[in-house]
């Protein structure tokens, strides 16, 4: 199930990202996930699977289920980067999981 079509509150603090999830039987639930853990920088692209995007990253923010960000690419520049969490972002009962 698409996370961000069954969320509510979606937010992005620092690395973490939360929201109040659709449980199977409709109640509403707060649930959160360390993108930290299951998102990397790869030369200024984000990677799945991965981890520590943060360290790299400026600027970053949500635009809807997308990540936006300035990755730092190993050569001084800053390129944009974007990812959809929608891709292995996932609300299994109301909980934010990641499908590796």
């Amino acid at each position: 199930m698409s996370f961000f079509d069954s969320s509510q509150d979606v937010r992005l603090e620092d690395n973490v990202l939360y929201a109040t999830c659709c449980t199977a039987d409709g109640e509403w639930q707060p649930t959160q996930i360390d993108l930290n853990d299951v998102l990397g920088n790869s030369s200024g692209i984000f990677e799945w699977g991965g981890g520590g995007w943060h360290g790299s990253a400026t600027n970053y923010r949500l635009e809807g289920p997308v990540l936006v960000a300035q990755l730092d690419n190993g050569d001084g520049d800053w390129p944009e980067a974007k990812i959809d969490l929608n891709e292995r972002i996932t609300n299994n009962n109301g909980n934010l999981e990641f499908l590796g």
